[in-house]
């Protein structure tokens, strides 16, 4: 819950932000939302591993094994370091994985699998600086152009409800073959 406030205090940082003048300093501060994104990834793999959707961001591994593999020693969400079907045996916490098998979302519960969520981190970021790097010629407009451009990106990568559909079945994703949809 405290990281979700803490989030909320940087939205509203970057909100609010004006440069101290036209030619000095910062002139533009943008948010890359991963919020949105983490609780997608984690809700969707609770749902696998049948953690009911009001434990997934409650359900910890302890790490109580760390003497057979020390790597991982501190306590996570087990949605998000965990994989597979088998339900957690305990309705609170447990002390490793089930079956031992560590999620593809997170390997140690912090830092991120860049094989599952590098392409749309990494398509959000270059999004943002395209944001940025257009330059408008109506400099009283700009921060509105910046927030929309930011909430754009936000909404296309950072989350789950967007994906891409290939119009033909191909092996190579190539983005003249398919295009961005978004369900809702």
């Amino acid at each position: 819950a405290s990281l979700r406030k803490d989030n909320e205090v940087i939205r509203n940082f970057v909100r609010q932000y004006s440069p101290p003048s036209p030619s000095e300093g910062i002139q533009n501060v943008m948010f890359m939302d991963f919020e949105k994104l983490t609780d997608a990834l984690i809700l969707a793999n609770a749902e696998v591993m049948s953690i009911p959707p009001g434990m997934a961001f409650s359900h910890i591994n302890t790490g109580v094994d760390k003497e057979a593999d020390p790597t991982y020693y501190y306590p996570q969400l087990t949605a998000m370091a965990c994989a597979g079907t088998t339900p957690p045996a305990h309705p609170v916490n447990i002390g490793s994985c089930p079956d031992k098998r560590r999620g593809i979302i997170s390997r140690d519960g912090m830092h991120w699998c860049d094989k599952t969520t590098g392409p749309r981190t990494t398509a959000g970021l270059a999004c943002l600086i395209d944001c940025v790097s257009n330059d408008s010629d109506d400099i009283e407009d700009r921060p509105e152009q910046l927030r929309e451009c930011e909430f754009a990106c936000n909404h296309m990568y950072m989350n789950m409800e967007t994906f891409f559909v290939l119009d033909e079945t191909t092996v190579e994703i190539d983005s003249k073959q398919g295009h961005l949809e978004n369900p809702k």
